[in-house]
């Protein structure tokens, strides 16, 4: 971002008319600090406007000290201002980009997180929670822009969907599993601040979170293990999406057998969508399940396997009727591959299955309420 006053500022064209006060340069401060500053920014640091009172110096001092809180504030403005999503089914939301978290895998040049919240989002409703991890070779705010956000469509109102920046190194092939995001409890406090500085979640906690779906495409399948398994977050995974990430065959075995009876009866969800690529690892994951069904005396009918008809794309009806679905794909959009394909289109059928998921078992349970008066 270029400086916003490179040129001759009202400071130094009073300067020249031999007007050059301290109290001109504080009232042409604080009148742009004012002008350009959002709500949220209006309180900034107590600190630097102190450090602006005991400024008793040349013009000159006070004039670096003007242009360097300017540029600061300006630049922050533009990185962290929310920007609007519209897509072709006018779902409005806002999209946070929040940067310089203290609970974060690193100082970044790009977002720590990205947050989508929908403009009819109610915090006195149960909070679903979806994550998403990005690939290798991107980062969070480049995932969101350039595949997510124009899916947001399928989601249910209350739903909000984050984007956590889970690697040290963005847009790297870096992918350490002793990394800090691997950390126990590290994404949990993660998510906690993340909540806290996103206004419509800002006096939510994790405890008013009623359900998590868990996304992961390519190399986030360390982050989504992590997030799964460390953080006491367990529990409330009901949904889990593998976009060709099962570069750890057995990931997500532990989650798959304690919930087997859940995805049986589609109570949660379980969809993994595949290239050639991962094809062994992915038909012994599908095997691996047939034998927990077995094991437990459910029905596969609820599993849906299509190995066969690879470039077409699977709707959310599909994934609403099953518990358990696996899809090879070899789908392409214009200058992606298969693998990079997926999270262009995947996404919004994954929401919306969650979407009318819940809300068919919220007529059941109001159902089974007035069957029981």
């Amino acid at each position: 971002m270029s400086n916003p006053f490179v040129f001759k500022s009202p400071v130094e064209q009073a300067a020249l008319q031999d007007n050059s006060s301290e109290q001109v340069c504080r009232k042409f401060y604080e009148q742009t600090y004012k002008d350009y500053t959002p709500a949220a920014y209006q309180n900034y640091d107590a600190s630097r406007h102190q450090s602006f009172d005991a400024q008793k110096t040349s013009i000159d001092v006070t004039r670096n000290l003007f242009y360097e809180e300017s540029y600061r504030l300006f630049a922050k403005i533009e990185k962290t201002q929310p920007y609007p999503v519209r897509n072709s089914y006018n779902s409005d939301g806002r999209v946070y980009e929040l940067e310089r978290l203290q609970n974060s895998t690193g100082r970044h040049k790009t977002a720590d997180a990205v947050v989508f919240v929908s403009n009819v989002f109610d915090p006195k409703k149960p909070v679903k929670l979806v994550i998403y991890n990005h690939g290798l070779e991107t980062n969070a705010s480049e995932a969101f822009k350039q595949s997510l956000s124009k899916q947001m469509s399928g989601a249910d109102s209350n739903t909000v969907f984050i984007v956590p920046e889970w690697q040290t190194r963005p847009d790297s092939r870096v992918s350490p599993s002793d990394a800090k995001f691997h950390e126990p409890q590290f994404f949990r406090k993660m998510l906690t601040e993340i909540m806290s500085k996103t206004p419509p979640l800002r006096n939510l906690t994790i405890d008013n979170i009623s359900n998590i779906g868990i996304i992961t495409h390519s190399g986030g399948y360390k982050a989504a293990m992590s997030e799964m398994y460390k953080n006491g977050l367990y529990d409330k995974v009901t949904s889990l999406t593998v976009l060709d990430s099962l570069y750890n065959p057995i990931a997500f075995d532990r989650w798959m057998q304690d919930n087997i009876t859940d995805l049986a009866y589609g109570r949660k969800q379980l969809q993994v969508i595949y290239t050639d690529h991962l094809s062994d690892e992915t038909i012994g994951f599908a095997f691996r399940i047939k034998q927990a069904l077995r094991r437990h005396k459910l029905s596969e009918n609820n599993l849906y396997f299509d190995h066969g008809t690879s470039k077409s794309v699977l709707n959310s009806d599909t994934f609403s009727n099953h518990g358990i679905v696996f899809k090879k794909s070899d789908f392409k959009i214009k200058d992606e591959s298969a693998h990079g394909s997926m999270t262009h289109v995947y996404v919004r059928e994954v929401l919306a299955a969650q979407n009318r998921n819940s809300n068919n078992l919220k007529r059941t349970r109001e159902y089974a309420a007035n069957f029981v008066q």
